[in-house]
């Protein structure tokens, strides 16, 4: 239906008639429909099989969840199919967002998420889902950033994204962009994460695989590259919601060394919060470890621990319900200003704004009227800027 109003003109550029193309049509319908037919029992003697077993697969306490049969992706709640006798099936079954899976039960009785089926007789099995809410840094997150190669082995620029959880997540229409919002990657159809995978997602194919040729997990390209002095990456689930994002800058607490020296930033414990600098390291060598766990040397010593230097402290309670408090801890006398920023990088409020005297300060900032969800505190001074992750629940 797409191209049908454009055939007609090509049917007079060549000398053929639209009557003749809706033939073909008809004639490619009708082998698709009929060749099953031929294709079974033709199948079955060349390869010496013995007869065909029905497979029925059902999801249950989920809406949404997926099934991944061999190389299919079943979305129906209940679904069945014939298949060789004696040939094994892979099962995997992928939970959707606010759920985890729980068992199979039925023809297989397991809590592995993925399980191989043998098909010596007519099988049902069901996967069992249920409600979960996971961890604040549970799920899929950004992992590791290049944003500024060596000239000499440029793989343009790329970011990493790793599955922190024990279930597979479905990333299918997920976007990933830049400060930028006309910057945008849309993740492709059946792409799914298995537990503690990796994914990459480059610029640039082919530059890519000429300084990485082994590592296989990683698409693209997408048409637009990160800023050398920094800037946020955000990443959206399929729904648009904010699932992740990263604002790095190329300068202390982040590793400089990742800003034209080979080096990537690199995240080495992903149950830590990557909005913090001092939570990232440089690569433990030159072009990064895409699609492959994170180490290297973090030179950044965290703001709690440093003496010298004005700090923006821990906040607590974290989670909060109704008020948090922010500590600073001022070695000078300074203009500062602490500011409540939201996911989207939008202010909720200013909390204090002036000058600060050496010492300790408290600061309360009082939420009755802000909904729950996650929060970033930023304390600003003439020497930069810090910043704390908050949750009200």
């Amino acid at each position: 239906n797409d191209i049908d109003s454009e055939i007609p003109f090509h049917a007079e550029k060549w000398g053929w008639s639209y009557g003749g193309w809706l033939g073909n049509n008809e004639n490619v319908k009708f082998f698709a429909d009929y060749r099953p037919e031929v294709l079974w029992p033709h199948l079955t003697e060349f390869f010496d099989l013995s007869g065909q077993q029905n497979l029925k697969v059902n999801m249950q306490g989920a809406n949404k969840a997926q099934i991944k049969l061999n190389s299919i992706f079943i979305k129906e709640s209940s679904w069945q199919g014939n298949y060789f006798n004696n040939v094994p099936v892979k099962l995997t079954a992928i939970p959707p967002e606010g759920y985890r899976f729980v068992r199979w039960q039925g023809g297989l009785n397991s809590t592995e998420k993925t399980v191989t089926l043998g098909m010596n007789t007519d099988k049902e099995i069901t996967a069992v889902f249920e409600p979960y809410q996971p961890g604040m840094t549970e799920g899929v997150i950004i992992n590791e950033i290049s944003y500024k190669a060596l000239k000499t082995e440029d793989s343009e620029d790329w970011v990493e994204l790793y599955n922190n959880s024990n279930q597979y997540v479905d990333i299918s229409g997920w976007i990933l962009r830049d400060s930028e919002e006309i910057h945008r990657f849309k993740i492709p159809e059946n792409t799914v994460m298995a537990p503690g995978g990796y994914l990459v997602i480059c610029r640039d194919m082919y530059e890519f695989s000429e300084v990485h040729p082994a590592v296989y997990n990683v698409i693209g390209p997408m048409d637009f590259g990160f800023s050398g002095f920094g800037e946020c990456i955000y990443l959206y689930n399929s729904e648009g919601l904010l699932k992740d994002q990263v604002c790095y800058a190329n300068e202390y607490p982040w590793p400089e060394e990742a800003n034209g020296e080979g080096y990537t930033l690199a995240l080495p414990d992903p149950n830590k919060d990557n909005m913090l600098g001092y939570n990232w390291n440089n690569s433990v060598i030159k072009g990064g470890t895409p699609g492959l766990p994170n180490s290297g040397v973090n030179p950044v010593t965290e703001y709690g621990n440093k003496i010298t230097d004005s700090a923006l402290m821990d906040c607590y309670p974290n989670p909060f319900n109704t008020e948090v408090n922010i500590p600073v801890s001022v070695t000078e006398l300074c203009m500062a200003g602490i500011d409540v920023y939201n996911l989207n990088g939008e202010l909720i409020e200013t909390v204090f704004n002036g000058s600060l005297q050496p010492g300790i300060h408290q600061f309360l900032w009082k939420t009755q009227s802000v909904k729950a969800g996650v929060y970033i505190v930023a304390f600003k001074n003439e020497n930069g800027i810090q910043i704390k992750k908050i949750v009200k629940y």
